[in-house]
């Protein structure tokens, strides 16, 4: 039961309706700690997280992750501790929190690599792409493409995209907007099959920024203007 909630948990961040995605994440821990279901527990504290970073609560996000580590850590659980490691990277990056971030997310890129686990080890690599690229390090490129490789070798659509989105931001940091749409173009039209409306809309702004960047004035209004909508329904459904 406690996994069940967790589940649609997810599926609700990804349509965009917060409330109902936290109350779920709300139930799922309840149900794992009246069960004493370690695993369950740390699952439910990583659906809560993903729902709060949505609306940008991210400290009290890194509360329900790190209380998701504890558990999964207690439960002896590498494979599950790399992804917990992972979403913490990212939060402490939002955060700005640089070396923590690095720091996290090194430790689960090395685990994955340890356990051969492609579908952890690529979403880290994505996020330490990110991490290279605020920072000014050229290694950014070079993680994102590695990612990319491996997201299309495993057939993960959901990594791909992201790799994409990253990609076409490193290419706008270079100056290189052409080379910008088209990875974003790409990234968009995977987005708009996999059905998570924030990351549609963000590869949208990403991308109306790379057309305004070749001078296409008209495409960048084009998909702005449908970013700004969804990301309206998206404040109207929480």
């Amino acid at each position: 039961m406690s996994d069940a909630a967790v589940m649609i948990s997810w599926a609700l961040t990804a349509r965009g309706a917060q409330a109902d995605a936290l109350a779920y994440g709300d139930r799922a821990l309840r149900l794992a700690e009246e069960t004493e279901h370690l695993g369950g527990q740390a699952r439910a504290h990583v659906a809560l997280a993903v729902a709060l970073a949505e609306t940008r609560e991210v400290a009290t996000a890194m509360g329900h992750l790190d209380a998701a580590l504890a558990a999964a850590r207690a439960l002896g659980n590498p494979r599950y501790e790399t992804a917990v490691l992972q979403f913490l990277g990212i939060a402490y990056r939002e955060a700005g929190e640089l070396e923590a971030s690095a720091r996290v997310l090194d430790e689960s890129l090395a685990i994955s690599r340890r356990y051969r686990d492609v579908y952890t080890e690529v979403l880290t690599m994505i996020a330490l792409a990110r991490l290279y690229l605020r920072q000014g390090d050229p290694r950014a490129r070079e993680a994102a493409e590695a990612s990319l490789a491996l997201g299309r070798e495993f057939s993960m659509s959901h990594h791909v995209a992201d790799a994409l989105g990253t990609l076409g931001e490193v290419e706008l940091a270079a100056g290189r907007p052409e080379q910008a749409v088209a990875y974003l173009e790409q990234s968009v039209a995977i987005w708009r099959t996999r059905g998570w409306l924030s990351f549609l809309a963000g590869a949208l702004h990403l991308l109306g920024q790379a057309y305004e960047a070749t001078g296409d004035e008209p495409a960048a209004a084009r998909v702005r203007g449908e970013a700004g909508e969804i990301l309206a329904a998206l404040s109207s459904a929480r």
